[in-house]
């Protein structure tokens, strides 16, 4: 029987035909040339923060969340890189003790960095752009 996914305030439901959770680009890979293969369509979360149906398929969901921290630091150029699955609230922390911060985290810090990129979360105040700006 397949699973049923809901977005974090469950307004949002779809039975995905399968959700996977890799841990590796390889793992990643491998399911998107199985998805492309099979000519199934693929959404991807990371906390299924937005209110509208971006994650809800009926094909391959592919969660994140086994992609998540800081994958190395630039500290002279004030670079980080970190995996999409990353939760923003899991970035302050690590970025400190490398000496860099975010700009902006805004008001929740619940989404995963790549949602929250590709979705235009903003941030908190005038002249705070959004978090996609931050993105190089």
């Amino acid at each position: 029987m397949a699973e049923t996914w809901k977005n974090w305030s469950g307004g949002v439901t779809a039975t995905p035909a399968r959700i996977e959770t890799p841990d590796s680009e390889e793992a990643l890979i491998a399911l998107v040339k199985q998805a492309a293969q099979a000519k199934q369509p693929i959404r991807v979360t990371g906390t299924g923060h937005s209110f509208t149906p971006l994650c809800a398929t009926d094909g391959m969901l592919i969660s994140l969340d086994g992609m998540q921290g800081i994958i190395s630091t630039d500290l002279p150029n004030l670079k980080a890189t970190v995996w999409g699955g990353t939760k923003i609230w899991q970035l302050g922390d690590p970025l400190r003790e490398a000496g860099m911060a975010m700009d902006s985290m805004g008001d929740i810090d619940r989404q995963a960095i790549a949602g929250a990129v590709s979705t235009g979360t903003h941030g908190t105040g005038h002249g705070v752009g959004s978090i996609s700006r931050q993105v190089i």
